[in-house]
């Protein structure tokens, strides 16, 4: 009964952290995808990254580094 006890306990804990870390990886993925996204919209506005990075340095005017 104690040995029946410890398989179940072990079996729901190993489907517990195998849920987390698929979840994990997949929140992960899901902010890569976004991020991938920006990326594209930026390009294809034509501003090409030189473009971007002026846009970044004119936000960060004024602001100490």
């Amino acid at each position: 009964m104690v040995a029946a006890g410890l398989v179940i306990g072990e079996t729901w804990r190993s489907n517990r952290k195998e849920g987390k870390r698929r979840d994990d990886v997949r929140d992960r993925l899901e902010g890569l995808e976004e991020n991938m996204q920006s990326i594209k919209e930026l390009l294809e506005r034509g501003g090409g990254w030189k473009e971007s990075i002026d846009e970044v340095k004119e936000r960060c005017v004024g602001i100490d580094v």
